[in-house]
């Protein structure tokens, strides 16, 4: 046996038949109902969970050695991304990898003047929406760069980047391993609502000034890393500039 391997999003299995085989405690979770069922039936009964779109998974804290997922991400909004990176971290063994594919910037010129195209950004990085919107589903479509999903992977280091030029449609492949943090890291995220065209406080503790950008455009996604002093801090006690509105605050764990 070489460790315990995770298939986030395994489909009817075509990926992880092969890890089995090369002796890997290999198992796979899905969405799709009838891929499970097949995989149950074909592969083996007992390694294989059907998950919701919902970023939560049965698996213990720090039990696999790698998960790999090709094409998920693709399929799934900026913020549902940070939150199933974080539930993938929290189930990887400290120093474990992640291998996750993704439509990189090359898709840009494929996504943009399709139906239901919308132009986004994550802090300072462009994203190319395009489709139904409806997430988890092959009829949405994201196309990033490799710095809005380091954005997204708080906990993590990126230790490995190939990026795709390919017209039939190849993904760029990332490689991310987990590392500790100092301390625990609360995270606001935020959007926008309008245009802000200089450097400006964006989130309010009482009188105190403790989030700024440099600028935003409408619908931009802003995930913030918050100080020390607000690693507890309730989403209560803080007030979004506003042109903001606060979605949420997120704890990634040290460890």
């Amino acid at each position: 046996m070489h460790g315990r391997v995770l298939e986030w999003g395994c489909g009817c299995g075509r990926m992880i038949r092969h890890a089995l085989a090369h002796g890997y405690d290999a198992h796979g979770c899905d969405i799709d109902p009838v891929a499970l069922a097949w995989c149950k039936e074909n592969i083996s009964t007992d390694r294989f969970i059907l998950c919701d779109i919902e970023p939560v998974l049965p698996y213990e804290s720090n039990s696999f050695d790698f998960i790999y997922a090709g094409s998920v991400i693709t399929h799934l909004s900026l913020d549902l991304q940070f939150y199933w990176i974080k539930e993938l971290r929290r189930i990887l063994r400290p120093g474990g990898h992640m291998l996750l594919t993704f439509a990189g910037t090359y898709h840009f010129r494929n996504y943009y003047g399709r139906e239901s195209t919308i132009i986004r950004a994550i802090n300072d990085q462009p994203i190319v929406e395009a489709g139904n919107h409806q997430e988890g589903s092959n009829a949405y479509g994201i196309a990033q760069t490799i710095g809005s999903l380091d954005i997204v992977s708080p906990g993590f280091e990126r230790k490995y980047h190939v990026q795709s030029n390919d017209i039939l449609g190849a993904q760029d492949t990332a490689v991310y391993k987990k590392i500790e943090l100092s301390a625990p890291t609360t995270y606001a995220m935020l959007k926008s609502e309008k245009f802000l065209d200089r450097r400006g406080p964006v989130l309010f503790r009482g009188s105190e000034e403790v989030a700024w950008v440099d600028g935003a455009i409408p619908d931009q996604l802003l995930l913030i890393p918050l100080g020390e002093n607000l690693s507890d801090v309730n989403a209560s006690e803080l007030r979004a500039n506003r042109n903001f509105e606060l979605l949420k605050l997120v704890t990634v764990p040290a460890a």
